[in-house]
């Protein structure tokens, strides 16, 4: 039970640093005035979001 416990959060911590990642892109793209570069990364940073929010609902 434990393994499967351990397994379940690794995959929410590695998506979440996917997250975080491409969060701190389109931050990037945006201070460097590339808006539809932001858009695009911020879009999936929300995909992946809720991808890693559907996995631990379901």
């Amino acid at each position: 039970m434990s393994f499967i416990t351990a397994f379940m959060y690794s995959g929410l911590l590695f998506g979440q640093k996917n997250y975080r990642t491409l969060v701190y892109e389109g931050n990037e793209k945006f201070n460097g005035k590339d808006y539809d570069g932001a858009s695009v990364k911020y879009l999936e940073a929300i995909r992946t979001n809720s991808k890693d929010l559907q996995r631990i609902t379901i």
